[in-house]
């Protein structure tokens, strides 16, 4: 999938792709969530817990394993530029989850802060959702579930018009600090 962002005047137009995610990908992935966390999460989870957290869930071996399972029970896509110096601006994973099973789970979709709300979320999440639907009976989820951060306004909303419905509200518990999250689903 191809897209562009049209800026004024004409000469500030970028073009990316979205495609699956690749070994070589890991560290500029890691690279979009560390800045990603920071943004989203500055002043609501604790600058030690997002490192953390972007060291564990973010590690080589986590992205390669989530990588090496592409069309299996996972799907993993990169927004990229294109043109003389590609830069990997955004991702998102879809995977099943035994507990859930049968459904899948949008686990992560993050774009750079200067990247967002130009489209490119969209194209990484309608990517990921045609691969699901074209998954044959019997593989294809019949649900789409997630967790968002309850502050987290412009996520929900971005999920929310995608169609998702609020499921439930909890609490996680992460180190030092809890952290109220909401439940949404989408039926495929």
């Amino acid at each position: 999938m191809t897209g562009n962002i049209q800026g004024t005047p004409q000469l500030n137009k970028i073009d990316y792709v979205v495609r699956p995610a690749r070994p070589e990908d890991v560290a500029a992935i890691k690279r979009v969530a560390r800045e990603t966390w920071a943004a989203t999460y500055d002043g609501l989870i604790f600058p030690e817990v997002q490192d953390n957290f972007v060291n564990e869930g973010y590690s080589p071996e986590e992205l390669n394993y989530s990588i090496s399972r592409e069309g299996i029970d996972f799907w993993f896509r990169v927004a990229e530029t294109t043109g003389d110096r590609p830069e990997i601006v955004g991702f998102a994973e879809i995977y099943k989850r035994p507990a859930l099973a049968p459904d899948a789970e949008l686990a992560r979709i993050y774009l750079l802060p200067s990247w967002q709300k130009k489209g490119i979320g969209n194209a990484l999440f309608e990517n990921l959702l045609q691969t699901i639907r074209a998954l044959r009976p019997g593989l294809r989820p019949p649900r789409l579930r997630l967790s968002v951060a309850t502050e987290n306004k412009q996520a929900i909303r971005f999920y929310e018009q995608r169609g998702f419905r609020f499921e439930k509200d909890f609490e996680a518990n992460l180190p030092g600090q809890k952290l109220a999250l909401q439940n949404y689903v989408l039926e495929i």
